[in-house]
């Protein structure tokens, strides 16, 4: 594909449509199977469109001074952060200072201006932007003859919504759990509700719950008394939503506080923590109109207890008087415990601090071959169950064709063979079409180079997911939420020896979104460092001359500094993104960032709340992992949040992808929590797998997402003796997943005969074995004679591009490795 420059824009590509065509991929070098009956020739990616060029934008039309937005709708009480930018006539940014800069309101009643200053820079970065109340004003920032108005309208801070994601609850008597409420404005912005009501229908089952502020919603603390159902409600002025709360009962298994007997001095007071436990072992919050506390000598020693601001017991307030002894009883719903207390003049008073151990249990899962031989109870088929790669990662191949090429010996730590399945070609050969899916599978069989005994049976199994058209998708309103913070400055992997920061694989693979725009489509973007800044805000694309200019400005001018207030950005990103909501485009966020928080927290409910807007489609939420460390899980929790998807970004590879050929996949998700399963012939034994993780127990597979425009390739090596004959035997590949809307679960199968499946991806199947071996040799599997001994039983004469590349590669690993 033709690719612009950030200077330039000579051309638009445009993505692909959210319809049902369904189109395979062809292997990279454009041929088939050699052998196959049938093969495809329908072309994915490379015979995607040419992009149709887009004029020029001469930099001297562009304005000398540049804002986030001209036009900014906010609420009264807050305050934007908006990118402000100086140029030249050549479109170079300039360093301009707050004196150099004047800067005036038409209503300072309504709102006022700021400069805020990039100290890394030594440059005017940001307009700041106070909404004082109702009503509107214009700031200007002028610079020499250059003016720039910008237009705020500041409506009220009521708030016209209360949304609880969660609208029902089961508990136990005693437990507590905690529900985001969101508070919106009539025109979609999300506020801060200070003023907020929580009432229960039933206080002797839960209790009104008080609110703990975060993330700019409202967190509820719900707390289970007793056994019923209640209905809690939050309210914010007019506007309320409920949550229904059952609670079970369950009983009191213990009741821990500290051992005795107690010493203590006369006059003394402290607080003893008290904990409630289940018999699981679960702390149990129990009011104090449940608890009673006596002692047997109260002129000795009397206690009172302490707690929270929902009235749940925390602690026991002891306090002593005379010397002597006394005996204190604590009965809650049953259970009594007692502690004898001796008044000494001898004693410390201090004698109590809390002290709380925390437990991590580390689970290393193994997925040996032989523990995933599937069982062959009532005569039924092996099988396992097993996944591929989803990273879409190209760092693990890309690091190892370049160290081989330095003449370097690879890490071990980059055999992943999966990952090498997914980033190559593979040409499907008599596809079926299994409901989302395509499937293709194929065998080759031949003698064991290890056993005369036995034969060895290669299986591939193509997959793809539906390819939608980029000429035909309808417009976007896309919100990009970036790090900016000072981890993003640091070292990218490089597989050319130059270095880069991973800001700058950030801003390489952002050069394919501008080339991805269409006219129609609507930009945001929001970065957050130790606070979150709007950096584009509504720019619209246009058929002629459009917004590109700006998007280009605002992404040049990302620096990386400080700390990662990563709750923040989101929350700002989802503020922006909620204020040009449109049900006709596809509205979605995608997240670019190692996601690492060390400012703020996250609440996936924030997200969960913004996939439904009324009764249309909402925000889907994407993600692409920065850096190889980036935080994996995190992602995938908030990803799964907004049914969207996740990548990493490792390599400037990988950032290209992220907005080419990757992109339409992280609009749209078309299958959630994969699993593949495969049922295999009793004669068979599983030799070998290239697959990431595989296990008879579906619950030791980690499911993953299957998006749009995506395909793997699935290479399993079985035995068997090689006298058995299989002609009639049957191999079912069956995937399991969930729609990625309703989450209504979903199955395909395909059932196939060994004699129909022989002679199918042979050029597949030798290509996906090369690449197996060489990542056997990588990882320490195999030893040069063993792969070489599997070499030797291919046709001297046999040759086909991707074999011969990995077997190359093969060779030149040889040389080097000792």
């Amino acid at each position: 594909m033709s690719r612009g420059s950030f200077s330039a824009i000579g051309c638009w590509i445009v993505l692909s449509a959210l319809s049902s065509a369904c189109t395979l991929i062809t292997e990279r070098d454009g041929s088939g199977s050699a052998g196959d009956e049938c093969s495809s020739s329908i072309g994915y990616e490379e015979g995607e469109a040419a992009p149709e060029p887009e004029p020029a934008e001469p930099a001297a039309d562009l304005p000398g001074i540049s804002v986030a937005t001209t036009d900014l709708v906010t609420v009264a009480g807050s305050r934007e952060s908006l990118r402000l930018g100086f140029f030249d006539d050549q479109d170079r940014a300039l360093a301009v200072l707050p004196d150099e800069v004047g800067l005036t309101t038409s209503s300072a009643a309504v709102a006022s201006g700021s400069l805020v200053m990039n100290e890394e820079l030594d440059r005017v970065a940001y307009l700041g932007v106070t909404a004082v109340s109702p009503g509107t004003a214009t700031i200007s920032v002028s610079r020499g003859g250059e003016r720039r108005d910008i237009r705020v309208t500041v409506l009220d801070d009521v708030a016209s919504t209360v949304s609880l994601p969660t609208k029902s609850l089961a508990l136990k008597e005693g437990q507590r759990s905690s529900v985001a409420a969101f508070f919106y404005h009539r025109r979609g912005m999300l506020l801060q509700a200070p003023s907020v009501e929580v009432t229960s229908s039933d206080p002797l089952v839960v209790p009104a719950s008080r609110q703990s502020p975060a993330l700019g919603d409202g967190r509820i603390h719900v707390t289970a008394r007793g056994a019923g159902t209640a209905t809690v409600t939050v309210a914010a002025g007019s506007a309320r939503d409920e949550i229904v709360v059952t609670v079970s009962p369950q009983p009191i298994g213990s009741i821990d506080i500290a051992p005795g007997p107690l010493e203590v001095p006369p006059d003394c007071s402290d607080q003893m923590p008290i904990k409630f436990l289940s018999p699981d072992g679960e702390r149990l919050w129990i009011a104090a109109d449940d608890v009673a506390v006596t002692s047997t000598g109260p002129a000795n020693v009397s206690a009172e207890l302490i707690t929270d601001g929902d009235g749940f017991v925390e602690a026991l307030e002891i306090t002593s008087d005379q010397a002597g002894t006394a005996t204190l009883s604590i009965t809650a719903r049953g259970k009594q415990v007692e502690r004898l207390v001796v008044v000494t003049p001898d004693a410390v008073c201090s004698l109590w601090g809390e002290e709380e151990e925390e437990e991590e249990e580390e689970e290393e899962e193994e997925n040996e071959l032989g523990d995933a031989q599937g069982e062959l109870a009532s005569g039924s088929d092996p099988f396992f169950y097993f996944t591929y790669d989803d990273s879409a990662s190209t760092a693990a191949v890309e690091l190892v064709k370049h160290r081989l090429r330095e003449g370097e010996i690879p890490s071990p730590s980059l055999s992943r063979p999966w990952e090498f399945l997914s980033y190559e070609r593979f040409a499907p050969s008599c596809p079926h079409n299994l409901g989302l899916f395509d499937v293709s599978m194929g065998l080759l069989q031949r003698a064991s180079a290890s056993d005369a005994r036995q034969d060895e049976l290669l299986l591939g199994a193509y997959v793809a997911a539906p390819f939608l058209d980029k000429q035909q998708r309808s417009n976007m309103a896309l919100t990009l939420v970036i790090d900016n913070s000072g981890s993003m400055s640091e070292s990218a992997v490089s597989v050319d020896g130059t270095n880069v920061s991973r800001m700058d694989m950030v801003k390489h693979g952002l050069q394919g979104l501008l080339r991805a725009l269409k006219p129609g489509d609507l930009v945001n973007i929001v970065t957050f460092n130790s606070t979150a800044q709007i950096e584009l805000e509504g720019a619209v694309v246009e058929p002629t001359r459009s917004n590109i200019a700006e998007v280009r400005r605002a992404i040049d001018s990302m620096v990386p500094t400080r700390a990662t207030a990563l709750a923040e950005g989101i929350s700002l990103a989802y503020q922006v993104a909620r204020r040009h909501h449109d049900p006709s485009k596809m509205n979605r966020i995608v997240i670019l960032s190692d996601a690492y928080a060390n400012v703020g927290e996250v609440d996936p409910g924030l997200i969960a709340d913004n996939v439904v807007i009324g009764d249309d489609e909402g925000i889907y939420f994407s993600g692409l992992g920065v850096g190889e460390d980036f935080n994996e899980q995190f992602l995938n929790v908030l990803t799964d949040e907004g049914k969207g998807a996740y990548f990493s970004l490792v390599t400037m590879a990988d950032a290209a992808r992220a907005f080419d050929q990757r992109f339409m996949a992280l609009l749209a998700v078309a299958a959630r929590d994969v699993r593949f399963k495969l049922s295999y012939p009793r004669s068979l034994t599983r030799a070998a797998t290239a697959s990431e993780e595989s296990s008879t127990d579906p619950e030791d597979v980690q499911p993953t997402n299957f998006s749009f425009n995506t395909r793997q390739y699935f290479y399993e090596m079985f035995r068997a003796p090689a006298a058995a004959s299989l002609s009639d035997e049957r191999f079912t590949l069956t995937i399991s997943y969930k729609d990625p809307v309703t989450r209504e679960p979903r199955s395909e199968e395909i059932e196939v005969a060994v004699s129909d499946l022989l002679g199918r991806h042979e050029q597949n199947l030798r290509a996906a074995e090369a690449i197996f071996l060489l990542n056997q040799r990588i990882g320490g599997r195999m030893t040069a004679p063993e792969v070489g001994a599997i070499l030797d039983t291919y046709p001297p004469s046999y040759s086909a591009p991707l074999f011969d590349e990995y077997k190359g590669l093969i060779e030149r690993y040889d040389l080097l490795a000792p």
